[in-house]
């Protein structure tokens, strides 16, 4: 619907260039490259991004389930502050719009979303964890038994 109120030219042709603007948002990976980067609606570009770290999570779940909070965030760290400096290296001397967007791709993002792990990892293994405790009801614990 966006297209169609708010890029009237968006299907001129060449199809080839619509129609690659179309699968790339469509299978979010329009933020991997420059043409399709912020092409449609420049904000939705980390659609993609939270879209690629959802699939990343999906795979990753056994090892996110036996590994403490604290070890995920330091390797996300590690991860995501490797790549910033590997992509500023390549790109630092280009424009910075295209830094920012190779810097911002998943694994320069990873330290952010650990983060957030971190936290969900650090609530869930309190004694008093869990939805109902959160909102004052009973823990966990106490619904086992005595």
């Amino acid at each position: 619907m966006w297209i169609v109120l708010f890029e009237p030219t968006f299907f001129e042709p060449p199809a080839t260039h619509w129609l690659w603007q179309l699968a790339s948002h469509l299978t979010f990976t329009h933020s991997f490259w420059p043409l399709t980067y912020a092409s449609i609606d420049g904000v939705n570009w980390t659609l993609a991004l939270e879209m690629q770290f959802y699939v990343a999570i999906a795979l990753l779940i056994p090892w996110l389930a036996r590994t403490r909070g604290s070890h995920i965030w330091f390797w996300c760290i590690l991860i995501a502050w490797g790549w910033r400096a590997a992509m500023y290296r390549f790109y630092g001397g280009h424009e910075p719009v295209r830094l920012f967007m190779r810097v911002m791709q998943l694994p320069g993002a990873l330290d952010e979303f650990g983060a957030g792990i971190f936290l969900a990892k650090l609530m869930d293994r309190r004694p008093d964890a869990g939805p109902i405790a959160a909102l004052g009801g009973r823990s966990r614990r106490s619904s086992l038994g005595p």
